[in-house]
């Protein structure tokens, strides 16, 4: 299954809304597969072995780590489903430094959904974790910024977040199925989305028959989902 992305691209403004006009290396948690590769990709300026089939323009804004010209070219190869180029190009625009906020933001997201895609669950989820921790930081400290709104980035917060906890339940059967090891989520949508990736495209928010608040925890959430004729129980502790 592919999802696929077609929004503005850096509120139309594309490398110019995405970069900094000076070099900043954030303070993000990744998880140890992504931030190796980050930093093996930081480490020269060459192309990376198993980039292949890029163009000489590609070529040479990695050469000379021109940020604003690598986001144009990960869009754009992202756009045509290339989804390993894309998110190895945005991988190095992000490791230029020069990346703002919103560049930052926008290049975790299309690297995780170019993850997924090529199912790579491991390196899908430290991206979506990493484009969650920097999408907080910003609105957190620009709430008001055009950027939030127009890249709808609360709602993909909750994508993201969906994603992540997806794999945890694939991987710690436990995960969610009592009130003391609750999902967290980020809005109730989030629980539609989360149902979406674990019954299928075919599961819709109708099929949530039974979605009940504790008595004791206004922020803690029962799910009774029928879905593709399969019923299960899920907790959700709502974080906002």
């Amino acid at each position: 299954m592919k999802i696929l992305y077609a929004g503005l691209v850096c509120l139309l403004g594309l490398s110019a809304g995405c970069v900094s006009t000076r070099p900043s290396v954030p303070e993000i948690s990744m998880g140890s597969k992504l931030e190796s590769k980050l930093k093996e990709l930081s480490a020269d300026t060459t192309l990376p072995k198993e980039m292949k089939g890029l163009s000489s323009e590609e070529t040479d804004a990695i050469t000379s780590n021109d940020a604003g010209r690598l986001i144009e070219f990960a869009f754009s190869r992202f756009q045509e489903e290339e989804y390993g180029l894309s998110a190895d190009l945005f991988s190095k625009a992000l490791v230029t430094g020069m990346l703002n906020d919103a560049g930052r933001s926008l290049a975790y997201w299309h690297m995780g959904v170019s993850y997924y895609n090529v199912g790579n669950e491991d390196l899908n989820c430290e991206a979506m974790s990493s484009f969650i921790t920097t999408s907080l930081d910003l609105i957190e400290e620009n709430p008001g910024l055009d950027f939030v709104s127009n890249f709808n980035l609360e709602n993909k917060i909750m994508h993201a977040s969906s994603m992540v906890n997806f794999a945890w339940v694939n991987r710690a059967e436990y995960f969610g199925k009592s009130e003391n090891i609750p999902i967290p989520v980020y809005g109730t949508k989030e629980i539609v989305y989360f149902t979406s990736l674990m019954y299928g495209k075919g599961c819709k928010e109708q099929d949530l028959f039974s979605l009940r608040q504790s008595d004791l925890d206004d922020k803690l959430y029962k799910a009774d989902i029928k879905c593709n004729d399969t019923s299960d129980t899920f907790y959700f502790y709502l974080m906002k």
